[in-house]
């Protein structure tokens, strides 16, 4: 239904009498109620409204309501207005049209794709299908936005080949009648550097006989990307160490490697340096990340880096493939080198032990291997003053490496270990 409020306004200082409101309605329009006593004549097709007064500086409204006709052209404008007049104003007045546009199509479109989860090189085949609900006959222009990282394959549309215009796929001109719904198929080639999620979003809009587009809708369809046989895993690894020589470069037997040093992404990812500095994280999706590297296990300045961001602690790094970034830092003046190491073995279990200096104590940094594994593993390391730290592994294999920080002139003691064999 469709209710029109006919409004006015009487803005002198005296009433109007014998007031006539008429509203002619459009063929397209069938009468269904007025309010206020107004009355529909069939013939004329008009609704007449007879007001004995109406009062000085007062509004008024009237409501009237309609129905669209089935034989309502889509795409058509349906027009509107009523007149008013009086024994006071024998001249109509008129108000301003009101338009309705009639849009009586609905478009149904849906996308699918196979295969749902490719890798590089594969085909993918699309079909959309795309229906009208309206009663008249409609000219269909459907557009097609591939994701980046697919190739349109020359020849593979069904029934017609799409123009390519600005990376998209446009079928213009398509007919299509109520009821009888299109299939459209076509394939796209997945290209190398292609994102993980590949999605395409189609749109179809429906044109009237008229010119005026009366309809739309759109869909859309994904495809997982797996990484293919070939495809480089995304590794981003680094060194944390003193740089003796100031060179940027870590130097073996020059520079200082930094143990227990805590690295962090910005997924919340973090690993620690092991006894050689260094740290990794595998498996990342390609792009920018920001690497941070926790002063408060690291005190010590860093050097100036490509990559560097703020104080030095942030590095923002483009990860593809295997990714090196490595935290250079200033080693203060009179810093000596490792303190004291020694290296013990327990059958399987070889511990090795150094303590490295830091501007206000000491690390201790415990290097843990086994080729067996060992059953409820305990490492007690003596303390100074008659305590140990203990760390405890309900099932140890392969190597590891423990850190913790004491305070200056800390001595060099001999870490205990035993297990549980089975």
């Amino acid at each position: 239904r469709i209710t029109y409020t006919l409004h006015f306004e009487n803005p002198l200082p005296i009433p109007l009498t014998s007031v006539v409101v008429e509203d002619v309605l459009d063929a397209s329009l069938e009468f269904v109620a007025a309010s206020d006593g107004g009355v529909y004549d069939s013939i004329t097709r008009t609704v007449r409204w007879n007001l004995p007064l109406v009062d000085s500086n007062s509004l008024k409204d009237l409501s009237l309501q309609t129905r669209l006709s089935d034989a309502a052209a889509d795409g058509s404008t349906v027009v509107n207005r009523f007149s008013l007049r009086s024994a006071e104003l024998p001249n109509p007045l008129l108000s301003q049209p009101v338009n309705l546009n009639v849009s009586a199509s609905v478009l149904l479109l849906q996308k699918a794709v196979t295969p749902v989860k490719a890798t590089v090189g594969d085909l993918l085949t699309y079909t959309l299908s795309v229906a009208s609900q309206g009663k008249s006959p409609l000219t269909v222009q459907i557009t097609d936005t591939p994701s980046a990282g697919l190739a349109y394959v020359a020849g593979s549309a069904t029934p017609g080949e799409p123009v390519q215009q600005g990376g998209q796929l446009v079928w213009s001109n398509v007919s299509l009648n109520p009821g009888q719904p299109l299939i459209l198929t076509y394939q796209m080639r997945v290209l190398p550097g292609a994102p993980s999620q590949l999605e395409n979003l189609a749109r179809a809009t429906g044109i009237s006989a008229g010119g005026a587009a009366v309809a739309s809708a759109q869909a859309s369809a994904a495809v997982q990307l797996e990484p293919g046989v070939f495809a480089p895993a995304n590794l981003l690894l680094g060194r944390v160490f003193l740089d003796t020589d100031g060179d940027g470069k870590y130097t073996a037997e020059v520079d200082i490697p930094l143990a227990g040093a805590r690295v962090l992404l910005a997924n919340g990812w973090q690993a620690l340096t092991d006894a050689e500095g260094r740290y990794s994280f595998r498996d990342l999706a390609g792009g920018v990340w920001e690497v941070t590297l926790d002063p408060a296990s690291a005190p010590f300045q860093p050097l100036p880096h490509p990559e560097a961001m703020g104080n030095g602690y942030r590095h923002k790094v483009l990860v593809n493939g295997l990714t090196v970034s490595d935290f250079p830092l200033v080693r203060p003046t009179g810093l000596g080198t490792v303190s004291r190491e020694t290296v013990l073995e327990f059958g399987p279990l070889k511990v090795s032990k150094k303590l490295l200096p830091l501007p206000e104590g000491v690390r201790v940094v415990l290097s843990l291997s086994s080729s067996a594994p060992l059953s409820d593993l305990t490492l007690s390391d003596p303390l100074p003053g008659g305590s140990a730290k203990l760390f405890h592994f309900d099932q140890f294999q392969g190597k590891q490496t423990l850190t913790y920080d004491l305070p200056p002139g800390s001595p060099l003691t001999d870490p205990q270990a035993r297990w549980r064999y089975p």
